[in-house]
């Protein structure tokens, strides 16, 4: 519904009589409301509460104020602007959809002191944003993105549960704190964000697909189960630490940690996927899997240590290629034992140029059209100059052969 002043006459009317009947909130119904200026959002000065959408797709608007609005049932999206600086709701606690700011190119601040529920917050491509003022704190979102801002800090979000929480491009960023986040059902991803960025999740106990990727300081410690995968990349991280966890369903893969030198999933008993471990110059050893039983594809290792230790493992269903440079490792396993149920059997060190497994093989275009957009990795309209600039790049052909390689093996791993 575009708003008029016929329509402000209406509104304020049927607003103002409810209020004086002594019903209250006075409530403004439509299914959408399409804003194009801080008058056509005057419109609605009078309702507390609007029981449909506002949209502002395009726009030549500096700023733009909610006033007396306080819950929106449906979605609140705005969009498309060259010339927003900051959007205030001062007193809206409560959005019931989809809170989405996205390609705001001057947006510098967003103040809500009084929000604590949104369906879904969606912050995208806003260059120079630079402060949020969420005072009472957004305790619960279906799902969060956080991508291409010059945030420095999540501070006022702090949810218990979420579907899906993506946190990318974001190079100034250098905390993820949520020390009351419990469960994230579906996907939890952050990438590409400041290179000494910590990622703080002290309460996390369960999650579906988990994937770190450039994160110098991370904490994990209550983490008992992985649904889906769980991924540590081109990470500076000395030492990943999941003490509790006791299950991942799918694939666990470290690839490109320079820096790691201790593994720690002492808990850990299945893995439902493939194990990958590759690109980790600093690991002497690999060790710190006291329980581990199965595992239901692969074990791919590559890189300089000098032993495996897996003194519980009893089945791997797939196979099995283990290559180091070191002179002095032995091999753990012996394709006579029985262990490893899959075909290939590749076990040994003094490699010069130890190789991942030939079953991971794959071109860019494969990779391209399997990720589509590639959240991970950057969107397409993304600002973000990790993405455009050779200065801040980071090597994706590691994660690009992993991920096709999780996908193909956790489908297929019984065949193998």
């Amino acid at each position: 519904m575009r708003l008029s002043s016929r329509f402000y006459l209406f509104t304020s009317f049927t607003a103002w009589s409810v209020v004086i009947a002594g019903a209250t909130p006075a409530v403004c119904g439509a299914p959408e409301y399409i804003i194009e200026t801080q008058n056509d959002l005057d419109v609605l000065s009078n309702c507390q509460v609007v029981n449909g959408s506002i949209i502002m797709n395009t726009s030549s608007a500096t700023s733009l104020n909610f006033n007396r609005i306080e819950t929106i049932t449906g979605d609140l999206i705005i969009r498309n602007n060259n010339y927003l600086a900051s959007v205030a709701l001062t007193s809206i606690s409560s959005v019931g959809g989809e809170l989405r700011f996205e390609k705001l190119t001057r947006l510098a601040s967003v103040y809500a002191p009084q929000l604590a529920n949104v369906g879904q917050l969606t912050m995208r491509i806003l260059p120079n944003l630079q402060g949020i003022r969420f005072d009472k704190g957004i305790k619960k979102a279906h799902k969060l993105t956080i991508e291409d801002t010059q945030l420095s800090t999540l501070a006022g979000i702090s949810l218990n549960t979420t579907d899906t929480m993506v946190i990318v491009n974001n190079n100034y960023l250098r905390e993820v704190d949520m020390p009351y986040l419990e469960s994230v059902e579906s996907k939890f991803y952050v990438s590409y964000n400041a290179r000494e960025i910590s990622v703080t999740l002290p309460r996390l106990k369960t999650v579906g697909d988990m994937t770190i990727q450039r994160v110098a300081h991370l904490q994990l410690s209550n983490l008992e189960e992985v649904k889906g995968f769980l991924g540590f990349l081109n990470s500076t991280l000395q030492d990943i630490s999941c003490p509790n966890i006791t299950r991942i369903g799918q694939s666990l893969f470290f690839i490109g940690n320079q820096e790691l030198t201790s593994l720690n999933f002492k808990q850990l008993e299945s893995i439902g996927g493939t194990f990958m471990i590759a690109n980790s110059a600093a690991l002497a050893q690999i060790k710190g899997y006291d329980k581990l039983k199965t595992v239901a594809g692969s074990i791919d290792f590559t890189g300089n240590f000098s032993s495996v230790e897996l003194p519980k493992l009893r089945d791997v269903k797939g196979g099995l290629n283990i290559q180091t440079t070191s002179s002095d490792f032995t091999c753990p396993f012996r394709q006579s034992d029985g262990i490893i149920k899959g075909k290939s059997f590749v076990c040994r060190g003094s490699v010069d140029n130890p190789r991942q497994s030939k079953e991971s093989s794959f071109d860019d275009d494969d990779f391209d059209e399997l990720l589509g957009n590639g959240t991970i990795k950057g969107s397409k309209n993304s600002t973000s100059p990790v993405k455009q600039s050779g200065a801040a790049k980071v090597d994706s052909r590691p994660f690009r052969l992993v991920t096709f390689f999780l996908v193909l093996v956790s489908g297929f791993a019984h065949l193998l």
